[in-house]
């Protein structure tokens, strides 16, 4: 399998619009492929950064919900939607936001391990370096 390199002009974006060949041409989950986890964020009225008032200074609408669901995929028996009210960034996490809410709700649904008290410092340590600039 050829490594895929990702150089600093690589524009990630046309890889993840609705109209990239994984969605337009998704193509069948093999058969060993029991269940998909697809998670839809209803991005209206989020925010990433907000000033010392409260005002948003930056907010979070990168998705709308229409944009999130094709039926190709969506009808398949194997995937299973989870939608969620947060912010484009609070899911999959930026410099500053780590993506604490997918991992919570990841662990809420059973499909990640539950964090101990005792190694979530350590975890949000490591999303932090994970994340840092």
């Amino acid at each position: 399998m050829t490594p895929i390199v990702f150089r600093g002009d690589y524009n990630k974006w046309d890889e993840i619009t609705r109209f990239s060949s994984f969605i337009l041409e998704p193509g069948d989950l093999i058969d060993q492929v029991q269940s998909h986890v697809k998670i839809v964020t209803d991005e209206n009225g989020s925010c990433r950064r907000y000033d010392t008032d409260g005002t948003c200074t930056d907010d979070d609408y990168v998705f709308n919900l229409n944009e999130q669901y094709y039926k190709d995929v969506d009808f398949s028996p194997q995937v299973k939607n989870f939608e969620i009210v947060a912010g484009h960034c609070e899911i999959v996490g930026d410099y500053l936001t780590p993506p604490e809410k997918l991992i919570s709700l990841l662990q809420q649904r059973g499909i990640m391990f539950n964090t101990s008290i005792t190694r979530r410092k350590q975890l949000f340590e490591l999303l932090s370096l994970l994340y840092s600039e």
